[in-house]
């Protein structure tokens, strides 16, 4: 599995957006993104440097296989944030956080590392 970083519009529920724009600094979100009805990701969204706003341009970094890139993470391809959430072996979604969809893929990078 790779790191792969794509770039994407993020709409967040309106008590994150307050807390989002409470912090001086944008500081990473980790948290489980859901591109379809059954599968979910691990990810970190960086934003880009502004206050959010009802849509901020964001970064998005997923680790996956090859072909879950073009999968589930193409350009257009919408999805669902998630707070983190793992049950066992299982990663699940638990707690709205968002919205967000594929603007495009940046890079395939460095090996993720294993949980």
């Amino acid at each position: 599995m790779l790191r792969y970083t794509f770039t994407a519009l993020i709409t967040l529920t309106p008590a994150h957006n307050q807390a989002a724009a409470a912090r001086p600094e944008p500081a990473p979100c980790r948290c489980v993104i859901q591109p379809s009805d059954d599968r979910y990701f691990p990810a970190v969204i960086v934003r880009d440097g502004h206050p959010p706003a009802r849509g901020c341009d964001s970064t998005v970094i997923v680790p996956l296989a090859d072909a879950e890139a073009a999968r589930f993470f193409a350009r257009g391809q919408r999805f669902t944030i998630w707070a983190d959430v793992i049950v066992g072996d299982n990663i699940r979604g638990d707690g709205l956080i968002g919205h967000g969809v594929i603007r495009g893929q940046a890079t395939a990078g460095t090996p993720a590392r294993a949980r």
